[in-house]
């Protein structure tokens, strides 16, 4: 198990969750803002396509507040692999507050941190973890995916 404490901002990070992208085989959850300046970032987006090639499926839970038309602009480029592969990609916007996590296969997981506290760690990501360890975040997330609205 590899363990990363990242603080800083978004640029601190980019290098590890490219790497937990980049081991996806089977399904990606993720729990997010879809930020455009991370999420266009050619890293992030390189491993994030990859991964789509590789997975059964990928889900992607938007926050609550989330503005899905501004991201259809934004972050374009998820939008266009999601009509690619619709059987794959599923969106959805959260009707609760969710933290913000990628889980990978069950094993890999970015838990970020709150934006408003910078002096906290902002992320922990953790590489080849005991399924025990992420099972409980992995039930949050179908909690929350539940209770979803589909984002047409």
């Amino acid at each position: 198990m590899k363990i990363l404490k990242i603080e800083g901002g978004f640029e601190e990070f980019i290098d590890p969750v490219a790497e937990l992208f980049k081991k996806a085989k089977m399904f990606v959850d993720m729990s997010t803002t879809l930020y455009p300046e991370f999420y266009n970032n050619e890293k992030i987006k390189k491993s994030i396509k990859k991964s789509i090639e590789k997975v059964a499926e990928m889900r992607i839970l938007l926050d609550k507040d989330a503005d899905v038309n501004q991201l259809k602009r934004d972050v374009k480029w998820l939008f266009d692999e999601r009509k690619k592969f619709p059987e794959k990609i599923k969106i959805a916007k959260a009707r609760t507050n969710v933290e913000h996590r990628i889980i990978v296969d069950g094993r890999h997981i970015r838990i970020e941190g709150e934006h408003k506290n910078f002096k906290k760690i902002r992320n922990l990501i953790v590489f080849d973890a005991e399924v025990e360890l992420i099972l409980p975040f992995m039930r949050e997330f179908e909690k929350w995916w539940r209770e979803s609205e589909e984002v047409a």
